[in-house]
């Protein structure tokens, strides 16, 4: 009989993870995500990497036009066990469809 590892990991629900968020064992300011059920820290953004967003999400704002919202760094639900918060996600519709639930796709 094989035994059980003596390290296991704690795989979190994306229900999981809003409640830790809600209960604020997650702070507001603690930069992670939830990536296949594990909660891993996102690095500090440089000026670069902000400048680059900015001049994609103008760009993308021109090319897709009003019907689609640019989402910068927002969630995403992507399956039970994630919620990324991609750089940028193009979704249809605008802020107020998404008001009690992330977008499930993007464009």
């Amino acid at each position: 009989m094989m035994a059980a590892p003596a390290v296991q990991i704690k795989r979190w629900t994306r229900r999981e993870y809003d409640r830790m968020a809600e209960a604020g064992v997650l702070g507001p300011d603690e930069r992670v995500e939830l990536l296949e059920g594990e909660i891993v820290t996102m690095t500090p953004q440089q000026s670069p990497h902000s400048a680059c967003i900015g001049l994609i999400d103008k760009a993308l704002r021109q090319a897709f036009g009003p019907s689609y919202w640019i989402r910068i760094q927002l969630p995403l639900v992507v399956d039970p066990d994630s919620e990324p918060e991609p750089e940028l996600a193009v979704v249809h519709g605008s802020p107020r469809d998404y008001v009690h639930e992330p977008p499930r796709t993007a464009v």
